[in-house]
């Protein structure tokens, strides 16, 4: 079965829009129950395609958040790890850049780039740092190469740009994280999870997104699927919190507060599901088809400030499907054959593995890739604002470490 992960999926289809009549006329000619078609549940996956895995590590065990003093653990070794990670996704990217092309592609560089102007500014130092300034130069190539592949449509340019934007709806929108007890107490409630079939919309998801970075708007249908305050599961579920994070960042409910009167609520509740699933995926040993969701799951919500998902066993298990080469894409071998949609990228061979006379045989994955990274970059700056407190002994480390590489 054919299904789209989300950057890339909502890139192809606002491309594939032919500006806002066509898009209206849709809205009025199709019926929001005919945009759904049911995909498989959690539990069919497992049956289906790993049956092997179908034994739960932790069933039926109640699965507590960790407190901040467990997370924090370690920190400063948690920050360099992390930090080495970003650097050498980062450099993948750089050495890579001729075959990256998609806004999909972009979207961990500006969530590592919103983190990065956080932490900047909170430890007071200047934005024009070496890393800073790489990520930056990246995520304005990619972007640019985008809109040149998608013609000369003024609604299609201007959805891109704004989802596209370094500074815009990726940065972080609160101001305080949440308690870890919040997504908890409220996932304590969340019915049954795995048995929830999936929402594949393969023209609608595009349109609403374009509709609501554009223009603050949400559709008929769009209101009744993606702003539905019932949560969905799985790539669906995503989308939906997603569509609430940027619905925050552009603060559309100042523009239509009868539409987003609830967001709050209702993105908790998504995230609440969220993490349940997460746990799923975790409790069943982060089966090759469900990474890339674990991974968007992760940076997601954590984006709308739920902490929840940067456990540590969490992110050290997204750290260990990064190719271990200078050049630090995220590896998957196995999930092309479930998401054919998926683009794969052979790795180079590094200056390293040149000398060594070494061919390597990785295959990068562009989106499990980006939304690795925004996971890994979004723990750094949860770090930095509860366990890193400023200091030289730090500032120094990140400063090596932007000049090295």
């Amino acid at each position: 079965m054919r299904h789209f992960t989300t950057f890339g999926f909502i890139l192809t289809l606002i491309s594939n829009c032919h500006g806002s009549a066509f898009i209206r006329t849709f809205f009025i000619q199709t019926s929001s129950s005919s945009l759904l078609h049911d995909g498989p549940t959690l539990k069919d996956k497992l049956q289906s395609w790993t049956s092997e895995l179908v034994t739960a590590n932790n069933s039926n065990v109640e699965r507590t958040p960790q407190s901040v003093n467990e997370m924090c653990k370690n920190a400063h070794t948690q920050a360099k790890l992390l930090t080495d990670a970003v650097l050498s996704a980062v450099n993948y990217y750089e050495n890579h850049i001729s075959q990256i092309s998609t806004l999909g592609d972009s979207i961990g560089l500006q969530v590592l780039e919103g983190v990065l102007q956080h932490v900047f500014k909170r430890r007071g130092q200047n934005l024009h740092v070496s890393l800073m300034n790489r990520t930056i130069n990246l995520i304005e190539q990619i972007n640019d190469k985008a809109i040149t592949t998608l013609g000369d449509d003024a609604l299609v340019n201007q959805a891109v740009k704004e989802i596209g934007n370094a500074c815009g709806l990726f940065t972080r929108s609160f101001s305080n994280w949440a308690s870890l007890d919040v997504l908890h107490q409220k996932s304590l409630a969340t019915p049954k999870i795995g048995e929830d079939l999936d929402g594949i919309w393969p023209s609608l998801n595009g349109y609403c997104f374009a509709a609501l970075v554009t223009q603050c708007d949400v559709p008929y249908p769009c209101r009744r699927t993606i702003l539905n305050p019932e949560p969905q599961s799985q790539y669906m579920l995503a989308h939906q919190a997603l569509f609430l994070v940027f619905a925050n960042q552009k603060s559309c409910q100042l523009k239509h507060p009868d539409y987003f009167r609830n967001s709050e609520h209702n993105l908790e509740t998504y995230c609440s599901k969220m993490l349940k699933e997460a746990e799923f995926l975790a409790d069943h040993k982060y089966p090759t088809w469900g990474r890339d969701l674990f991974s968007e799951y992760v940076f997601i919500c954590s984006l709308a400030g739920y902490p929840n998902f940067l456990r540590n066993d969490w992110i050290n298990e997204i750290l260990t499907w990064q190719s271990k080469s200078d050049f630090g894409c995220f590896l998957n071998p196995d999930f092309l054959r479930y998401f054919p949609t998926e683009t794969g990228i052979p790795r180079k061979a590094t200056v390293r593995e040149q000398i060594n006379g070494v061919n390597p045989e990785e295959i990068c994955l562009s989106h499990f890739s980006s939304t690795s990274l925004a996971a890994l970059a979004v723990k750094l700056g949860w770090l930095h604002d509860h366990c890193l407190p400023p200091g030289e002994e730090f500032e120094i480390m990140m400063q090596e470490a932007g000049d090295i590489y």
